[in-house]
């Protein structure tokens, strides 16, 4: 008959009713109706028959999964009939209100972050330099033009590999100089970046290109390490150089 034998404290909170006692004893639809008109539900008055006899069915019938139902109000309820010996049915109602805004948040910021990564590789993929950011072992983003710049193997030198790959192999295929020199780079660049500190350096590629090298150290623990080609610049400081040794040349004359 669905007659009513207890009501819980946070049920009475949950459906914003004073505390009271003389629920026990009366069907269940007196629960609902007490909200009829508080703009709890949101129901139309023509459908309100409709909607409680509908409800009072299913508790009837013995078993209602764990479903979700937003109240007029806003509060997002999680409702579930349960059978209990002796033909009694165990309702429950629980506010998630909170947990569904707090995943609404949290969908919004992950929107947010991949159009922010998207812009990002955009950037990072425009960029006239190369880039590459790593953390305390391993690459964690390079660009393409790290590639074309530093002609590395791709398989060696990739995102998930220990950063120190790509000073191994240049070292090891001559970029740093005859190998004291090599191994003189090595400590700098691997120390400078063990201590967190700021590293820069100039060197020839095997294909003439000049690079200058930039690591900077970030406060959440990454290295961003930029490559730019400056091999212009440097062809412009030799012919200046020999303009100025022609010159001196000429003083002498």
């Amino acid at each position: 008959d669905l007659i009513i034998e207890m009501v819980n404290g946070p049920f009475f909170d949950i459906w914003k009713l004073m505390r009271r006692e003389d629920l026990v004893g009366r069907n269940f639809r007196a629960l609902m109706d007490i909200n009829r008109y508080n703009r709890i539900y949101a129901v139309e008055e023509d459908d309100w028959e409709g909607y409680i006899a509908q409800r009072l069915a299913e508790i009837a019938a013995g078993h209602v999964a764990p479903r979700e139902f937003v109240r007029a109000d806003g509060v997002v309820l999680m409702y579930s009939v349960t059978p209990l010996s002796g033909g009694k049915r165990m309702v429950c109602y629980y506010d998630v209100s909170e947990l569904r805004e707090q995943q609404r948040l949290l969908s919004v910021a992950n929107g947010e972050l991949e159009r922010t990564v998207r812009l990002l590789d955009d950037a990072a993929a425009a960029m006239a330099q190369g880039l590459m950011i790593y953390d305390q072992r391993d690459i964690v983003f390079v660009n393409e033009c790290f590639y074309e710049f530093l002609d590395v193997p791709r398989d060696q030198v990739a995102v998930g590999k220990p950063w120190t790959n790509l000073v191994d192999y240049c070292a090891g295929r001559g970029d740093y100089g005859p190998p004291e020199e090599a191994e003189k780079a090595r400590e700098y660049i691997v120390g400078s970046s063990a201590r967190g500190e700021f590293h820069q350096m100039e060197r020839r590629g095997r294909n003439g290109r000049w690079l200058r090298i930039d690591g900077k150290p970030t406060a959440g623990g990454l290295t961003v390490v930029t490559y730019s080609d400056i091999s212009e610049l440097k062809q412009r400081q030799e012919e200046l150089s020999r303009l100025v040794v022609r010159a001196e040349d000429s003083d002498r004359a």
